[in-house]
C-alpha cells in the first residue's frame, strides 16, 4: 500500500512538473527583424522620439495592457506627454479638454461625448489615468458624418462645408495616392461594389488617417512625446498616419508599434517589416467585446 501511495506521489510530481514546464505566455515582443526583444529594451529605444503610433487590436486586451504600460514608463523619461486618440473625435475635442482641466466631471464626459461601445474598459482606464497625471489627452479622428460624406461623394465634397467645418479637418486638399498598398489593397477589396466606391471608401480613410496625423502634428513640441492610440491598420507597414506625417514633417522622429495575432504568439514571417516593434499574441488570448 505505501508503495502504491509513493508512485502516486510520484506521478503527481511529474504531472506537475510538465504542467510549470509549458510556456503559457500570453505575448511576445519582437523588433521589425523578428528578433525577440524585451519591454525595457523597446522603452529604451522609444525613448528619443517625437511621436510612437500605437497600432493596437481594438478587442484586445494584451494590447491595451501594454500600451498602458508603456506609457506609464515612458512618463518616467519625459515630462510633457501627449496622448491622442483615434477613438475621440476633433469635435469633441472641447469637452476632452474640459475633463482633462478638471472643468466637468467624468460622467458628463462619458454621457456627452460619441464614444465607442468598449470606451469605459478599454479606454477610459488610460484616459482616468493620464488626466490623474495631468498628462495632455487629445482627440484627433475626423468626425465620422465627414468620413461618411467622402465615403458617398470623394473628397471634393469637403470643400463645400463651413469654415466652421473646416477647423475639425487637416487644410484642404488633402493629398490621396491611390497607389499606397493600403489604400489600393482596400479599392481592390472593394471591387466587387464598383469601382468608384472602392475609390471613395479608400479616400475616407485616407481623411481620417490625415486627420489624425495633421492633429497629432498640432501638439508635437521640441522636448514632448506624444503617444497615438489607433487601430492596427491605421499605421501597419508605415502606412497610413505615419505616411502624412511624414508629409507634413519631414523630420519627425516617429516609431510605430503593432500588434498581431498568431497561433501560440509565434512569430510569421508575414510580419517582418510591419512596425518598429511588434506585438505577438496568441490566438486563444480572449476578447473585451
Amino acid at each position: 500500500m505505501k508503495i502504491k501511495r509513493f508512485f502516486v506521489f510520484l506521478l503527481l510530481i511529474c504531472l506537475t512538473s510538465l504542467f510549470y514546464a509549458q510556456d503559457l505566455s500570453a505575448y511576445k515582443l519582437y523588433d521589425k527583424s523578428g528578433k525577440e526583444v524585451t519591454f525595457a529594451k523597446m522603452i529604451e529605444t522609444l525613448g528619443d522620439r517625437d511621436a510612437v503610433l500605437l497600432g493596437e487590436l481594438h478587442n484586445n486586451p494584451i494590447s491595451h495592457w501594454m500600451h498602458f504600460e508603456m506609457i506609464k514608463s515612458l512618463s518616467k523619461e519625459r515630462e510633457d506627454l501627449y496622448i491622442g486618440f483615434e477613438m475621440l473625435e476633433t469635435d469633441d475635442a472641447e469637452l476632452v479638454r474640459e475633463y482633462s482641466h478638471g472643468v466637468i466631471r467624468e460622467k458628463d464626459f462619458l454621457n456627452q461625448a460619441r464614444l465607442w461601445p468598449n470606451h469605459k474598459t478599454d479606454y477610459q482606464p488610460l484616459i482616468k489615468y493620464a488626466v490623474e497625471q495631468g498628462y495632455h489627452i487629445k482627440a484627433t479622428n475626423v468626425p465620422r458624418r465627414y468620413a461618411s460624406l467622402v465615403a458617398r461623394e470623394g473628397l471634393q465634397a469637403l470643400d463645400s462645408l463651413s469654415n466652421t467645418a473646416k477647423r475639425y479637418l487637416p487644410p484642404l486638399p488633402i493629398a490621396f495616392d491611390p497607389k499606397a498598398p493600403e489604400y489600393a489593397a482596400m479599392m481592390e477589396m472593394m471591387q466587387g461594389h464598383g469601382q468608384m466606391s472602392g475609390q471613395n471608401m479608400a479616400k475616407a480613410q485616407a481623411l481620417k488617417d490625415a486627420t489624425m496625423a495633421w492633429f497629432l502634428i498640432q501638439n508635437i513640441k521640441s522636448g514632448s512625446l506624444i503617444f497615438h492610440k489607433n487601430g492596427d491598420y491605421h499605421s501597419a507597414d508605415y502606412g497610413g498616419i505615419y505616411r502624412y506625417l511624414k508629409l507634413y514633417n519631414p523630420n519627425l522622429k516617429v516609431a510605430t508599434f503593432s500588434t498581431v495575432i498568431s497561433e501560440n504568439g509565434t512569430w510569421n514571417e508575414d510580419f517582418e517589416g510591419r512596425a518598429d516593434f511588434i506585438l505577438v499574441v496568441t490566438d486563444t488570448m480572449t476578447k473585451t467585446h
